[in-house]
């Protein structure tokens, strides 16, 4: 297997007009400037490759996060619906089975619930048009809606915005963390877990989001925002957590950044233009 070094661009005529053209001037454009930032007596063919290496590097980060993100996605939405679940058995009228928390009438005119819904109905049908799929499926054999596929159709958006908003949460708590014993005593206060959880769910779901539209992410606090969740999942399932550990790359991208310490000059550069009256 290549190494990240091995796979770096190398600048060429060829390469650099491609690139204008498939990933836009203005994008390479960003990457340039912070190549010219870097060292500006650089010469023109120098900044490009640096350039490139960058957008590379940036592309190679973007991707060491899709496994600690999805782990995280998933294992959330997971706790969180069987909460709610537990939520609406409870409290709200028996309307529907236990586990199908989004067909309860407390939802009703739920914009996100309602269009999840849709959602998982377009599946039905496309499972009910496969006749493997219908056999493996539970939701083909019953032929109604399933909350295992209106789950995936929320975005993770959904499922920070829940946990924020529905106090009736913190009394489940127990349900989705796994963390709450003596290792962690502050976690038995729910406002505690509250306070601690949400900024981190909502940094996390903003780097998500400019991953998912291929932004640059190369100059983020990326190190903080990896090791951010690392610990919510592990406040979920330390034994995910593990899992996840083990099979993500993202420190050994991180540490193959182009030019050493390219960033920290960059960062050191432009702090001292900021303090500058």
């Amino acid at each position: 297997m290549q190494s990240t070094k091995d796979r770096r661009l190398s600048y060429d005529d060829d390469l650099w007009t491609a690139f204008e053209e498939t990933f836009s001037k203005p994008r390479l454009k960003y990457f340039l400037d912070i190549a010219t930032l870097y060292d500006s007596s650089l010469s023109e063919p120098e900044r490009k490759d640096l350039a490139l290496q960058l957008c590379q590097w940036n592309v190679e980060l973007c991707e060491s996060f899709y496994v600690p993100l999805q782990y995280l996605e998933v294992t959330l939405r997971n706790r969180i619906s069987k909460a709610l679940a537990d939520y609406c058995k409870k409290d709200h009228e028996n309307d529907h089975e236990s586990e199908h928390w989004h067909l309860c009438k407390r939802w009703v005119g739920h914009d996100q619930i309602d269009d999840a819904n849709k959602a998982a109905e377009s599946e039905r049908k496309y499972t009910n048009n496969n006749k493997l799929r219908k056999a493996l499926s539970e939701e083909g054999r019953e032929g109604k809606k399933s909350v295992h596929n209106v789950i995936p159709a929320l975005t993770f958006g959904f499922w920070v915005t829940t946990f924020k908003s529905e106090s009736t949460l913190r009394d489940r708590y127990s349900i989705i963390f796994a963390c709450q014993n003596q290792r962690h005593p502050k976690f038995l206060l729910p406002n505690a877990l509250y306070d601690d959880v949400c900024p981190k769910l909502d940094r996390i779901r903003d780097l998500r989001n400019v991953i998912a539209h291929h932004g640059a992410i190369f100059d983020l606090e990326l190190e903080t925002a990896y090791k951010e969740i690392c610990y919510l999942l592990e406040l979920l399932c330390p034994t995910t957590c593990t899992a996840m550990k083990q099979r993500n790359n993202f420190l050994v991208v991180w540490k193959s950044k182009p030019e050493a310490e390219i960033l920290n000059r960059i960062k050191e550069s432009i702090k001292d233009e900021e303090q500058q009256p």
